[in-house]
């Protein structure tokens, strides 16, 4: 079912532009059109789904271990390359905080598209890493960027979408991105109250594997691509109704009871 969060988020008449757009309602679009029209227009939205605060405890002692080898410029056991470092850039601790982040102008200008990356790593050359960490624990995880592509195309998109901030405010970009994923080991004889975590680190080029939608067909996450959805998105902003539900959406078929003026 959905509920009523509030007031819209967009007004055409009304609102000052530009329109700030986070990257997770990149995937509210690309999922389903209608719901993200909804969202922005109408105010409806999916119910939340419970916290993951063991994540968000993992996430949080992540940073906290790569912000201690930034202060020393040492280089972590994670990075494969000896001369890779974490990012010390002037603005790396607002492009962290959720209440910042990186921001930059899409869609004509009319779209600010921002959110908060997970960390920074710099090259020897200068170029910027985009750093994600992630938690899980699961049998079933394979480190590599083709089970990323088949499992996860989420995770790519979102890397797509922080690289094509990061390049729209001038810095110099990697093409491969960094995932950090910590796997919770499940098959210890007991418990008592420790569980380890095994890091594996995943290098992947968002734009080098095929994601696959219903509607849209197969498409490639890169600058490019990240430009044409935004548009996308501020073009659905600016219709009169809603536009067809993904053919696929599971929640369109309930949430089209609520908003009875459309049908």
């Amino acid at each position: 079912m959905a509920h009523w969060i509030g007031k819209p988020r967009y007004d055409p008449k009304s609102t000052t532009l530009p329109l700030a757009v986070s990257q997770s309602s990149v995937k509210k679009y690309y999922d389903c059109p209608r719901c993200f029209w909804l969202f922005f227009l109408e105010g409806w939205d999916h119910v939340s789904t419970p916290g993951y605060p063991i994540n968000i405890g993992i996430d949080g002692m992540a940073k906290a271990e790569f912000d201690t080898i930034r202060k020393l410029d040492l280089r972590h056991r994670l990075m494969a390359d000896k001369n890779w470092r974490a990012s010390n850039h002037a603005d790396i601790d607002d492009w962290r905080n959720p209440f910042s982040g990186v921001r930059a102008l899409f869609a004509k200008g009319n779209i600010e598209l921002y959110g908060a990356v997970d960390d920074v790593w710099v090259q020897p050359n200068g170029k910027l890493v985009v750093v994600d960490f992630k938690a899980t624990c699961s049998r079933s995880l394979k480190p590599t960027a083709e089970w990323l592509f088949e499992t996860r195309p989420y995770i790519t998109r979102q890397l797509a979408i922080y690289k094509a901030i990061l390049k729209e405010m001038g810095e110099d970009v990697a093409q491969n991105a960094i995932i950090v994923y910590y796997n919770g080991e499940s098959r210890r004889a007991s418990f008592d109250g420790v569980m380890n975590f095994d890091s594996h680190v995943i290098k992947v080029n968002p734009a080098s594997g095929d994601m696959t939608h219903p509607d849209r067909g197969t498409e490639r996450a890169n600058n490019a691509w990240v430009k044409k959805i935004v548009q996308e998105m501020w073009n659905c902003l600016n219709l009169p109704a809603p536009p067809a539900a993904a053919s696929d959406c599971q929640f369109c078929d309930r949430l089209a009871v609520i908003p009875v003026k459309y049908p």
